[in-house]
This record gives structure tokens, C-alpha cells and sequence, in this order.
């Protein structure tokens, strides 16, 4: 766009290439157009959100002003096409290729979204998420600016043509109406930046070979990225019982080895500064403690299965299992002593020395980054598999394996599906409740250089959450959900949070701090490499 403006400028865009700069022009007002229309949706209820929380000004809707500007362009092209033919100039190429270039963008966007607008993706939540509205909104009006700025030097051009320049000038006027908040002075945002387009990332397979810290990170949260575009591939007709206590098994692994990796953080944390940063010290024990209470949650998860199966219990493992098996490995490898650990070698290694795996504090937020990830990808697959076990036991395909009557299964009981969907439950609100606490380990650890970009990618996560998820599992009134609802109402609150205020805690380190998990010294493989 900007290629645009600046050839449009040296006055060059003679009679023959009015054509082609208006026919771009209008191609660009219609992208506009559909930007506005996905960031404002027709919806009532969503409109009424948007202004409640400050995105959307009804009094400064821009769409009847970008109409009305179409309608003048699209006039002005059927004019001209009479007059002369289209011919190439720098201006209207760049345009052309500017109305292209966000018009992918858009389309982009909305691959992940159904053909209702319901989400397919979480990153449909980062899309809607206010802050993400706000700068689509500010890339159209930019581009709305610069728009009408090509049309100004594209007017001389239309007298030559013994056109008069009054219905264009009223067309710059409606593009230039749009004012940019002044608090969204360039429309950049990291979040919208990183959004990709739909499907599963390509991951690499854990290489027998070691790697380093640095690389297990990485490939965790590349892993984790494929978790979570697969959670939603499976139906609850189709998923055997043996998939979701496999998952159930992976999650309470993964969550096993975070535990232990925060409990050498803290170790190394009092080791590197005995009588420093208190706030350091209690953000980190804190995000061991909630990395224990998401640990004991999917542990029972996985006794929970014991009493139950399905009418499909064994299938082929669905592809969710290879990166959930990856997250496993890796995140037990930046712990374990043995750079090659496998899950076939269950707990045979002891784990790495606090300071071996942090020689300092700046080392500490790429690992809890990386566990962030990973408990990410973790409550995304315990919101797709409550979403499908709800339907399961709605449907009476959860069966006792406790009662075989001839060959089959009878149904399970009411008591064991209600305890069952209310593990899930409580495995979706503690997992969510975590990020707080994660969060501030990730930034009381940060170096100053490091923090943006650590806060970035924070943000860009708690942008894909969707907390009225978890507000809607507790707003109901049933027995079945988890009594614990400190978690969920800390969960449900997170996509509130400033990330900016998160560092800024300055209680005193608790006493039990330095004690080590009561409750994982072993961890069970079983069932994660079948």
C-alpha cells in the first residue's frame, strides 16, 4: 500500500491509468468492507459486547461510509470502462496487489471459522479476542487513509477524461471519515501477526539423539500446537475408550514431569539468590503448586476410567497420540539425567540437578514457557473430551466394566458418569486456573530485555483461551461439578488479566516452599505407548 501511495504521488497516473487505479481502488474498499463486517458481526449480542468492553462505537460504525464510497468507485469503473481501456501503472498495480495481499488475509482469518462463524480453531477466540478486534479495526482505517490518498492524485486523471472529479472527491471524503484511535497509532499486533492459517503444524518426531534445553522447548511447543489443532478431530462416536484414558495418561505424565522441573526452579531459585527477590521466589513455588493441583486432577482422571469403557474400546490410536507421546518425552527429558529418557524407561533415570538445568535466572522463562505450552495443549484436550463425553453419556455409550452380562457391557451407572464428567470438569478448571500462576513464574524470572517478547507470547495465549468456557462448566446448577470453585472462578477471570501487572507481587515467600511433591514421586507410563 504504501508502493501505492508513493507512486501515486510523483503525478504521474495519466487518463489511460485512471482505469486500473479506480478498478483497485474499489477491489480495496470491498476487503475493507469485509474486514468490518468479521470484526462486527450483525449479531445484536455481539455488538452490545463490543461496545461494553470499548472496541466498537455504534454512533462510529465506518461501514456507511465505506458503502457509500463502493458504490462511487464501482460507478466510476463502468464510467471509465466506456472511455478507455485499463492500462498498467506502478499506483494501481501496487493497489491491486495490496487489495490482494489483505484480502488472503481476511480469508486467512476466517478459516477458522465455520460457515455459521462458530469457531473451528482457538484461534478464532485470539480473532474476537477485543484487543485483536481493536487493531483490525485500526489496519482499516490506515488502510481506508491511504486509500483515499491514491484517489487524490487519480483525480486530474478523471478530467482528462472530461469526467468531473466531484463524485470521487466525495468518495476520498467518506474513506477518509474513519478516525484511528490514537492509542493504535500503527496497526501492528503480535497476536494477529502469529495467527496461521488452519491446520495441523508439521512436527518433528523426537530424534534418539539428544538435544538441547532449548531445543526440547521448542519442539514442546510445537508439539503442543499439534495437540491442539487435533483435540477437535475426534467425535464422540468414534473415540474408543482406550483413546481417552491414553490421553488422560499423557496429560498426567506430561503434568508429573512439570511438577518436579518448577520444584528444581524453585530449588535453583534460592540457590542463585538465598536473600533476594521474595516475589521471585513465591511466583515460582506458586506455578509448582498449581502444576500439582492440574497433576492430581488428571490422576484421577485416569482412575476414573478404570470403572468405565465404551462400546468402542480399543481403536487404532488417532493422531492426537503421536504429539501428546512427543510432549511426554520431551518435557521428561529437559528433567531427567538421561538426555535419550524413553517412556519405555519409566522412572529408571534420576532427574538433573536444579543447576544444571538453570546455571541462571534467565534460563528459567524459556522452560516455564515451554510448560505453559504444554498445559495449554493439555486443557484444550480436556475441553474437547468433556465436550464428547457429555454427548457419550448423553447418548448411553459409557458402559460399567464391572457388570458383563454375556458379551456385552451394561450401562454405567448414574453415579459413575456423573463422578467421571466431573473429573473432566474439574481437570478443565484447574488446567485453566494455572495460567496465573505460570504467567508470573514466566515473568518474575524474565530479564528485562526478555520481557516483551515473553510477554508477547503470553498474551498470545491467553488470547486463544476462552474463559466463558470454564465460567459456563460453574454457572450451572449441578451437583456433578467439582466443589473446589476457587479454581474455576480464577480460571474465568484470567482473560482479564494485564499482563503488564503480573510481575508485580511482593508477598513473602512461604514456608513450605522449598518441600518437595508429596504426591509424584512415580510416575505411571502405562498406557501412553500402546
Amino acid at each position: 500500500m504504501d508502493l501505492a501511495v508513493e507512486f501515486a504521488a510523483r503525478g504521474h497516473i495519466y487518463s489511460l491509468a485512471a482505469v486500473g487505479t479506480i478498478t483497485a481502488a474499489r477491489q480495496m474498499n470491498s476487503v475493507l468492507l469485509r474486514y468490518v463486517d468479521t470484526v462486527i458481526p450483525a449479531d445484536p449480542v455481539t455488538q452490545r459486547q463490543l461496545t461494553a468492553t470499548g472496541v466498537w462505537d455504534p454512533s462510529a460504525d465506518p461501514r456507511p461510509e465505506l458503502r457509500e464510497s463502493h458504490r462511487i468507485l464501482t460507478r466510476l469503473e463502468t464510467d471509465l470502462s466506456s472511455k478507455a481501456a485499463p492500462s498498467d501503472h506502478p499506483a494501481a498495480m501496487h493497489l491491486a496487489g495490496a487489495a490482494i495481499a489483505l484480502g488472503a488475509g481476511h480469508d486467512l482469518l476466517n478459516t477458522h471459522f465455520a460457515a455459521d462463524h462458530t469457531a473451528r480453531t482457538d484461534w478464532a477466540n485470539a480473532i474476537g479476542h477485543p484487543d485483536t478486534r481493536r487493531a483490525l479495526l485500526a489496519i482499516v482505517t490506515h488502510n481506508s487513509h491511504r486509500l483515499a490518498t491514491v484517489l487524490e492524485h487519480t483525480s486530474p486523471a478523471l478530467e482528462q477524461l472530461d469526467l468531473r472529479g466531484d463524485a470521487l472527491d466525495d468518495a476520498i471524503t467518506m474513506l477518509r471519515t474513519p478516525v484511528r484511535p490514537a492509542t493504535l497509532p500503527i496497526p501492528v499486533d503480535a497476536t494477529l501477526s502469529a495467527i496461521p492459517l488452519r491446520g495441523i503444524p508439521p512436527r518433528a518426531p523426537v530424534p534418539n539423539t539428544p538435544e538441547s534445553i532449548a531445543d526440547l522447548c521448542r519442539g514442546i511447543t510445537t508439539d503442543s500446537e499439534s495437540i491442539r489443532a487435533l483435540a477437535s478431530a475426534g467425535t464422540a462416536s468414534l473415540i474408543a475408550s482406550a483413546e481417552w484414558r491414553a490421553r488422560a495418561t499423557g496429560a498426567a505424565a506430561t503434568m508429573h514431569s512439570a511438577v518436579q522441573i518448577m520444584a528444581l526452579l524453585v530449588q535453583r531459585t534460592h540457590e542463585l539468590d538465598p536473600t533476594g527477590s521474595q516475589a521471585r521466589k513465591r511466583s515460582v513455588k506458586a506455578g509448582q503448586d498449581a502444576c500439582e493441583r492440574v497433576y492430581n486432577t488428571w490422576q484421577t482422571v485416569r482412575r476414573s476410567w478404570g470403572r468405565l469403557t465404551t462400546e468402542l474400546q480399543t481403536a487404532p490410536p488417532s493422531a492426537l497420540q503421536q504429539p501428546l507421546k512427543g510432549l511426554v518425552v520431551r518435557m521428561r527429558r529437559i528433567l531427567s539425567s538421561d538426555p535419550s529418557w524413553t517412556i519405555d524407561r519409566g522412572n529408571a533415570s534420576p532427574p538433573k540437578t536444579a543447576n544444571v538445568l538453570a546455571p541462571a535466572i534467565d534460563d528459567m522463562p524459556p522452560i516455564v514457557l515451554a510448560i505453559q505450552h504444554a498445559v495449554e495443549a493439555i486443557r484444550t484436550i480436556a475441553e474437547h473430551d468433556l465436550a464428547d463425553l457429555s454427548e457419550a453419556a448423553a447418548t448411553g455409550r459409557l458402559l460399567s466394566v464391572n457388570a458383563p452380562r454375556k458379551q456385552n457391557y451394561q450401562p454405567a451407572p448414574p453415579a459413575d458418569t456423573r463422578h467421571l464428567l466431573r473429573t473432566y470438569r474439574e481437570a478443565v478448571g484447574r488446567t485453566s486456573a494455572s495460567f496465573t500462576a505460570l504467567t508470573r513464574a514466566a515473568l518474575d524470572t524474565c530479564p528485562p530485555e526478555l520481557r516483551f517478547s515473553v510477554s508477547t507470547t503470553l498474551s498470545g495465549l491467553e488470547r486463544r483461551r476462552d474463559p466463558s468456557f470454564v465460567r459456563k462448566l460453574y454457572e450451572k446448577d449441578d451437583k456433578v461439578l467439582c466443589q473446589d470453585k476457587s479454581d474455576a472462578q480464577a480460571a474465568a477471570t484470567d482473560g482479564n488479566l494485564r499482563l503488564t501487572n503480573l510481575a508485580k507481587s511482593n508477598h513473602s515467600l512461604s514456608a513450605d516452599s522449598q518441600k518437595a511433591p508429596s504426591s509424584t514421586n512415580k510416575a505411571d507410563f502405562r498406557g501412553i505407548n500402546g
